[in-house]
């Protein structure tokens, strides 16, 4: 059949398979019987919209029920044992070597073994900034918490809105 097929095209088409499956043209032929029962199937389906919306959403159920069976829950305990065992691993190693190969290696104007100086001095500034960063955020965070649970002016209670209260004030 053409994919240019006009919509009676493919009514003829289904038609003609029905015929030729249909259990009084192949009889006693089992398998001709579970192939016409099938085909009926599924033009009950293609028939009807709320049926092809059912079997999507038995698709997707199975497709769910299925990799939930292939896979386990991943656990923050999982996450935690995996980094312990990546840190300082030999395969850390090998992907912080490859990452150093994509990035660095594929610059233009440089060249690896003039410029590998350079390169560590950047990523080891680059590591200061960002600690400095979340050590900055960290305490920060510790502030804003203390401040909102004891109150801005040291008292219990309150602190939240006497914080937006002095922050708006203050013009921050």
């Amino acid at each position: 059949m053409e994919k240019s097929a006009s919509q009676q095209e493919i009514k003829q088409a289904y038609y003609k398979l029905e015929l030729r499956l249909h259990p009084d043209k192949n009889p006693g032929d089992e398998e001709a019987m579970e192939k016409f029962q099938q085909w009926q199937k599924v033009i009950g389906i293609l028939g009807d919209e709320e049926k092809q919306a059912d079997l999507a959403g038995d698709v997707v159920q199975n497709l769910c029920k299925f990799f939930r069976a292939m896979y386990k829950k991943v656990t923050e305990a999982d996450i935690e044992e995996f980094e312990a065992n990546y840190r300082g691993s030999n395969s850390e190693k090998k992907d912080l070597i490859e990452l150093y190969k994509k990035l660095f290696c594929s610059m233009l104007c440089s060249d690896t073994k003039l410029d590998s100086h350079r390169f560590k001095d950047i990523l080891d500034e680059a590591i200061v900034v960002v600690w400095n960063l979340r050590l900055l955020k960290t305490i920060i965070l510790t502030r804003l918490l203390s401040e909102i649970t004891l109150g801005v002016s040291g008292q219990q209670g309150g602190g939240l809105k006497e914080l937006k209260s002095n922050h708006f004030q203050q013009g921050s």
